[in-house]
Parts: C-alpha cells; structure tokens; sequence
C-alpha cells in the first residue's frame, strides 16, 4: 500500500545543519565585534584622534640650528626642538631604499595642538601658519644685539649656480630666490648681465647687508609678490633692424710674394660696403651743414669765386628739416649767422647768396680761429653734424703747426662732428686737410684745377645729402679685430661707398656685422665671405691698411702722449709703406 505523502516538503536533518551552523557563526561575529568595540571605546586616547573632538594639525618638528647658526636653546625656548637639519633629512632620503608598495615612505615624528591657534576666524580659504614658535621681544633683542653671531657669507640664502646668498646673482631660478628673498623691500639697481628685469641692491649704506625689519633671516620668510617683482621695472629689448640685403659687399684681398710667388707676409684685405640707392626704408636723419670757407690771400681770388659758386649752389641739395651755416676766415672769421644754425628756407637761401657776393681773397690764414669757436657738444643726438673745410690747408697765423691743429681740433671735437674737407688753392696742406678728416669720421677731397672747385664742392654735398645711420660700429669675427681699420667708421650716407682693411694669415671665412642708429632706432646688417675666393688687388690696399692704423696711432698718442713705443711703430709704418707722418 502506498506511502502517504505529507501535505509539505520537509528537508532532512542532514540539508538544514549546514545553514543552522552559518547562522550560529553570524550571531557569534557580532557578539565578538561589540565587545571589541566597546573595550576600545573605554581605552584612553593615546595615538589617534577622536572624531567627536575637535582635530589638531600636525606639524613636523623643524630643524635645532636655524640660518643664523644659533640653537633655539641659546635663544632662550627651554627645550630644543629635535629633529634632522636639512641636510641629514636630504641624505636620510637618498640612502633609505624605495617603500615597499602601500608602506609608509616617510615616518614622521608628529604632535598636535589646539586647532583654534591655526584656524580660529578662517573664512574662504586655508591659511597655514608656518612659524612653529614665535619669539617674544626679549628673545629679538637679545639677537639683535649679537651681530658676531651672524654669518651672512655662508651660502644660507640661495644664490646662483653656486654663489653665496649675499650675491645673489647669475641666470639661475635659485639666484632669483635668493635675490627675492635675501633682499625684498630694497632700492632696485641695474646689473650688467643683460638682466629683463633690476636685481634688488644687496648692500646696505656701510657697504654690508642692509638688515631686515622685524625679522631675521631664516626665521620668517618675508612675504613675496613675484609678479611685482617682476613686472618692478624692466629694460626694453630694442632688436635692430636687419638690412643684410640692402648692402652691396666687395672683398679684394693682397698677398706680397717674393719672385716665385710665395707669399713673404700676412694678407692684406679691403671691404666695399654701399648702401643701394634703392634703399628706402630708412628715413634721412636732419643734418647741420656748416661751410668753413678759407678767404686768405693764399687762396686766389678765382678760385674764391669758383668755391662761393659751389656752396651758392649746393644750397639746394639741403633736405627739408636740415639747418646751415657759412663762416668766411682769413685772421678773421665772419659768420652768416651769429647766432647758430639756420633753416634751410629760400629765405635764408637769399640771405646766404648775398653773403657768399662779398666774399675777397686777403689776409692770413688762422685755421684754428675758424674751427674752434663750431666744435659745440650739444648736437641733438638724432641730427648729423657736419663740418665742411674748403681751404689750401695753409695755416699762417695762431696755430700753424700741422701736427698741433691736428692734435688740438680732433681733441676738442672729440667725434661730435664729422669733418669733410675740400683742397683747393694751386698750393694745397693735404697732409692736413687728410689728417684732419679722417681722424674726424670724415674723408678729404681735392679740385687740381680752379675750374674743378665748384663742381668738386657739388659733389661732396650730393654725397652727403642722404644720411641713414649714425654712431657706426664693426664687429669681426674669423679674423683679428685688432688688425681692422678704421676704428672710428663715418655716416654712412644713401649710396655712398665706405672701405673697411684688414689683414688675414689664413684665406678663409670671416663675418662683419656693422651696428648704428637710423632715425632713433637700431639696425644692423651683417656678411660672410670667403678670402680665398675674392679678386686680388694690388699693394695699394696694403698702404691705406697702413694709413689707417697710423690713425689709430695718432688717437692713442693724443690719449696717451709721445709714448716712445707708440713713436716706434709710428717710425715703422713710415720706413715700411712709405707713408708721410706727424711724427
């Protein structure tokens, strides 16, 4: 007879131990949980910290010595505060081996205080008391009265790459600190190094270091705004203008040789610069023009017709904006206008033609008379000065050595102007009339016949009607600047030529870069040529290097005086290159 099964499923004994088992585990865990955690709610607090009391920061305890190299015992706090300096604290970190993945790198010595000392009255933001101490009024006196105690020359306060905190000076973020920090609150001063931006004064008015108010190095970092300093005062970078390409450049080279053609001495190089007459994007700088006309009885009275001619005439090659004067000198000087420069107006164009009408060929010659009273020094740094001598050269009264005009006019000229002098007369000084211009950033031209005055005149105005730039300088690289000439380059003027000489040992390449002012702003072009490739001249250039450098003599003996070496090398060039000399 069938079994009768029950109205329900029941398991056996056997399913349902398992899941009695869990159950009886469960309530056990939590019976085991609370009285853990009710024996550690009653342990006393000692190394953490309770969420329902108010939290206090850590700090991590600084170092015994501070800058100044006095303990924090020695300045009164009745314990030191322990810890690493911070150079055992950077070794400690280079030697440790790397933390195990999810260790603790650094272990850290910490204590707590009152959370109201650092954030009592917060409001918008987290502000950190760094100071761990603060010194009463004894402890600062007691400091400031212990100036032996300090050491300013340690290298404390950061400086650059190397150098002392009391210098603070180089290239490097680290000096900028050091600077910053060493000297905020100074009085700025320029520096040498072509710094953007003026370097606080690190010296006070005895010659040391100017102390810090209310504080001491190394005990409170002074607060710093970068942006002030560095927005303080800056030095504009003036980048000048590149006119490589609107420059004609052409290099002869001379080489002296013995009868096989072997070269017997160092090369010999001349350099053609011109300005192309298609250069326009250079402004004409204004210029003063004074003529200075010699009317002595030396010079014919043809050819002071023939040379008034020549002035009357070149009148107009003026620009608008240039100015002008005429002197007429004999032992007497008259001047056009007694009290300066003129504009350059067809009025004052009639006034000078009436002048030049009454213009006669009599007396003496008095050259300094004439110059000296036009070397004036307070030429607007924007405007070109020029000088334009018409004589023979032949100084009959006042100063009439040679050598001392020389001497005395490129002295008290001291390059303000350019002086451009005209020969004429059937017996002409050039010895003078060379000198004096080229030690004077000029050059000389001559009329060797009476009928060749006025259009020689004509001439060197028509050259000199375009100034473009100003305050020339060279710089050479490949080759010996100091074998370069001249030393003292002229205006360069709109397609005008100018040379430069040199010498070389080796026929290789070599780089110019010439540098001036055109219309108050920098420009510059630079080229690069090779001297084993340019076209040979001839000995010529070996005498006007030597004509140079015996200027450049002349300059160093109006500095120095009649030194004897310098009266040498004078000698040299004379006997060498044949040349006429002063000394």
């Amino acid at each position: 007879m069938p079994t009768k099964k029950p109205d329900h499923y029941e398991p056996s004994k056997l399913v349902t131990a398992p899941g009695r088992v869990l159950t009886a585990g469960l309530a056990l865990s939590v019976v085991l949980h609370a009285g853990v955690g009710a024996w550690a709610w009653d342990k006393a607090l000692t190394d953490r910290v309770a969420f329902d009391e108010p939290q206090e920061p850590a700090r991590i305890k600084r170092a015994t010595q501070d800058y100044l190299g006095v303990s924090l015992t020695e300045q009164g706090f009745d314990e030191p505060i322990a810890g690493p300096t911070a150079q055992e604290m950077s070794q400690m970190l280079l030697d440790a081996p790397p933390p195990a993945l999810g260790g603790d790198p650094l272990e850290l010595e910490l204590e707590l205080r009152p959370v109201e000392e650092t954030f009592e009255g917060m409001s918008g933001g987290l502000e950190i008391d760094l100071p761990a101490f603060e010194l009463d009024g004894d402890v600062l006196s007691s400091l400031e009265n212990r100036p032996d105690e300090l050491d300013y020359n340690q290298g404390d306060l950061p400086g650059d790459g190397g150098g002392s905190g009391r210098s603070g000076r180089g290239t490097g973020s680290a000096g900028l600190a050091g600077d910053a920090l060493g000297n905020a609150g100074s009085a700025p001063r320029r520096t040498g190094g072509g710094s953007l931006v003026e370097r606080p004064a690190l010296d006070g008015p005895s010659g040391g270091p100017e102390p810090m108010a209310d504080t001491q190095p190394g005990l409170e970092a002074l607060p710093i705004d970068f942006v002030d300093l560095a927005l303080s005062d800056t030095t504009e970078i003036v980048v000048p203008e590149n006119l490589d390409n609107d420059f004609a450049y052409r290099v002869t080279t001379y080489t002296p040789t013995d009868r096989r053609g072997r070269a017997i001495e160092d090369g010999y190089f001349r350099v053609d610069i011109t300005a192309q007459r298609s250069l326009r994007k250079l402004a004409t700088s204004p210029k003063d023009v004074i003529f200075i006309i010699d009317t002595s009885s030396s010079v014919p009275a043809d050819w002071v017709a023939e040379v008034t001619r020549g002035v009357r005439e070149s009148l107009v090659t003026l620009n608008e904006g240039d100015r002008f004067n005429i002197v007429l000198f004999n032992d007497r000087v008259s001047l056009l206008s007694e009290d300066g420069v003129l504009d350059a107006t067809p009025e004052h164009f009639a006034m000078a033609r009436t002048f030049l009408a009454e213009a006669e060929s009599v007396g003496y010659t008095d050259v300094n008379a004439a110059m000296r009273q036009l070397l004036v020094r307070d030429v607007d740094p924007n405007r070109v000065y020029d000088l334009v001598l018409i004589s023979d050269g032949q100084s009959t009264r006042g100063v009439t050595s040679t050598r001392d005009l020389i001497n005395l006019i490129t002295r008290d000229n001291d390059m303000v102007a350019s002086i451009y002098c005209v020969g004429v007369a059937p017996q002409q000084n050039r010895e003078l009339l060379n000198f004096l211009a080229y030690r004077n950033r000029g050059f000389s031209v001559y009329a060797d016949r009476r009928e060749d005055a006025a259009r020689v005149v004509g001439d060197l105005m028509s050259r000199l009607r375009y100034p473009i730039i100003q305050n020339v300088t060279l710089d050479v690289a490949g080759l010996d600047g100091n074998t370069v000439y001249p030393i003292d380059l002229p205006n360069i003027h709109q397609g005008e030529t100018f040379s430069v000489y040199g010498r070389f040992a080796d026929a290789d390449e070599f780089t110019m870069q010439i540098t001036g002012n055109s219309g108050g702003r920098g420009v510059s072009f630079t080229f690069t040529r090779d001297l084993d490739l340019a076209p040979v001249g001839d000995d010529a250039i070996a005498t006007r290097w030597a004509f140079w450098k015996l200027h450049a003599l002349y300059s160093r003996i109006i500095q120095e005086g009649e030194q004897p070496a310098l009266l040498d090398e004078v000698q040299r060039l004379r006997e060498r290159y044949g040349l006429r000399t002063l000394y």
